[in-house]
């Protein structure tokens, strides 16, 4: 056995994935999965194609100006605007009560939720090397943790909140999202024309982003879960509808996006089998990542600020698997179950003892005072 297939057969075996089908029951067959190879060199051609026709005819600078300046919408060159409005047009499969259910969810779960993230989705996927390269290729290393936080953050709040009634904010997010991918990969392909295509696929492809959709859902749910953090089956299929909503509108065909935790964990057994051990620079992002500790505002306790660190490393500790830890050198803490025990116990008492719709304020209120922490430390 290659050193490859003993951390895909621990990962479901023993590891996560085994934690993953355990809760989904999928029926995990590489086979059956194997039409969607393809995929791998598929990516969003419609947004490649609009920036190359912007950078010929020098309307870029505009674009440029939106995403990293705060430049507005309305001054966009013609063609983004037209995939903007194409954006707005609603698809005939979504479900406007499911999207509330789901970001009600993501409301609901406040400060918890944001460790999920971190700590075990976000955290989990540098384990998965070939996802990884391309964020090495445009730098990532060089911008630290901080900013990396900031922007999932930003992009997940913007897309995960229960109003869609309001959806312009998730629009303009989704697109600033895609219009990146697009100058990120031509500007990889570019730079690296030598750039391993057959085994990494093509930069951002189409299943690389689904696979990030099951972070947003299948970790962040099953997360939520370990944690003893309460949710109905309808607020799960909530989470679960509201990415492939996101998913859709970055560009990725609505019939290839999973819509439950069946075949979410389906998708992800098929995925992993094409990944690669990880590397140096998976266990660089992934210390990065456990060694930030920008200061929070919500936290009035100094002993609360003051050991964030260990907060972090036992949630992670505690939601990671042995081997996941191990690969990706992320230290142990002493005693690491303790604050997730805690965790769990106040889990049970919120949901028994706080009125439903008091968490969502507060959960909102919580995360959108993180996003702002980390506007001003990033």
């Amino acid at each position: 056995m290659t050193n490859f297939q003993h951390q895909f057969h621990l990962f479901w075996s023993k590891g996560n994935g085994h934690g993953f089908q355990s809760w989904a029951k999928g029926n995990l067959s590489i086979k059956n999965m194997e039409y969607l190879d393809k995929y791998y060199f598929k990516i969003d051609d419609e947004c490649d194609e609009i920036i190359t026709i912007c950078q010929e005819n020098q309307s870029f600078g505009s674009i440029s100006k939106f995403l990293y300046s705060n430049g507005q919408l309305d001054a966009l060159p013609q063609e983004v605007l037209s995939l903007f409005y194409k954006m707005k047009s609603k698809p005939n499969w979504l479900n406007e009560s499911l999207i509330q259910k789901g970001g009600e969810l993501s409301e609901r779960c406040g400060l918890i939720g944001l460790l999920v993230l971190r700590d075990f989705s976000l955290m989990g996927g540098y384990y998965f090397s070939n996802l990884t390269q391309p964020l090495i290729a445009t730098g990532a290393l060089k911008k630290g943790a901080t900013q990396r936080l900031y922007n999932t953050l930003n992009f997940w709040i913007n897309t995960s909140r229960k109003e869609i009634e309001d959806n312009d904010k998730r629009l303009e997010s989704c697109l600033k999202i895609r219009l990146i991918h697009s100058i990120s990969r031509l500007a990889i392909l570019k730079k690296h024309p030598d750039w391993p295509i057959s085994s990494l696929g093509t930069p951002i492809n189409i299943l690389d982003m689904i696979a990030t959709k099951c972070a947003f859902s299948l970790y962040f749910l099953y997360g939520l879960r370990q944690l003893n953090f309460q949710f109905t089956q309808e607020e799960e299929d909530g989470v679960f509808h509201l990415w492939k909503y996101n998913t859709w509108l970055l560009g990725v065909d609505a019939s290839l996006i999973p819509d439950n935790k069946k075949q979410a964990v389906e998708f992800l057994y098929y995925w992993t089998s094409k990944q690669a051990l990880p590397d140096n620079n998976s266990i660089i992002l992934a210390n990065s990542l456990v060694n930030e500790n920008t200061p929070l505002s919500l936290f009035k306790l100094d002993f609360i600020s003051d050991n964030m660190d260990y907060i972090h490393k036992s949630v992670s500790n505690y939601l990671l698997d042995r081997h996941i830890l191990s690969s990706l050198k992320i230290p142990t803490v002493k005693y690491n179950h303790f604050f997730p025990s805690v965790l769990k116990i106040q889990n049970i008492l919120i949901h028994h003892l706080m009125d439903r719709n008091k968490q969502i304020k507060r959960g909102d209120l919580e995360q959108k005072s993180v996003l702002k922490d980390y506007e001003q430390h990033k």
